[in-house]
């Protein structure tokens, strides 16, 4: 995810749940001309998310209808803590209540709020996650050591349940594969990876071993095999 998308849209959603909770308080000073301005506002920029790309956007190369989504939801949110003080309709209050419930999914995931208010998609930045062998994933890091770059980095992590326990992480690859073949070690030091991708329009297959317990170190994958 752009990084910049993603602390505005962290910044914006806490700064909107504070400022409607604030409202709530003070929504006998919120004249009904204020409210119907700040409910137009909110209404546009839903529009605009639609005119200029709509549910065809991206979190890593954001565009402007990112933030016209994200103005939205935030906008949404402020004014729910008015109406839903003030005598306004039922159907009035569920819509502003649909916005002010997001509050309890964002502690439980985060993620999955940041997905839907800057891009309509609840799994918009879920981790790409591949099963190696038994209980091992390769799993896509989303504070990877590449933050700016465009290669995806990735963590293997070995999962027990809820719980799980990194083996080796910040390992960068040219782009998310296709297809991984994997071979664990007898000693379980390490494991050998052979990772399909496509580059451009011609396949390309990356054979590496990969150590376990390598700590932050960057491991980044470019010994390249053609088939």
């Amino acid at each position: 995810m752009d990084k910049v998308l993603f602390i505005a849209a962290t910044a914006c959603y806490l700064v909107s749940l504070a400022a409607s909770l604030l409202l709530s308080f003070f929504y006998r000073k919120i004249n009904t001309t204020g409210l119907i301005v700040w409910a137009t506002v909110h209404i546009l920029m839903l529009l605009l998310f639609f005119f200029s790309g709509g549910l065809k956007t991206s979190i890593s190369n954001p565009t402007p209808a990112n933030y016209f989504l994200l103005s939205f939801f935030c906008t949404g949110i402020v004014m729910a803590g008015v109406v839903l003080r003030k005598s306004f309709p039922l159907i009035a209050k569920i819509y502003s209540g649909a916005f002010l419930s997001s509050a309890l999914l964002f502690f439980f995931n985060p993620s999955m709020v940041i997905g839907i208010i800057t891009a309509g998609n609840p799994n918009a930045i879920s981790p790409h996650k591949y099963n190696l062998y038994e209980n091992v994933y390769l799993m896509e890091q989303q504070n990877g050591f590449n933050f700016n770059n465009n290669s995806p980095v990735f963590k293997i992590t070995k999962e027990f349940g809820v719980f799980h326990k990194t083996l080796t992480r910040n390992i960068i690859l040219p782009d998310f594969p296709v297809k991984i073949e994997s071979t664990k070690l007898n000693t379980e030091s390490g494991i050998r990876l052979i990772v399909h991708f496509r580059d451009s329009i011609t396949p390309q297959t990356l054979d590496t071993l990969i150590p376990f317990g390598a700590g932050d170190a960057s491991q980044e994958i470019t010994r390249k095999i053609r088939p």
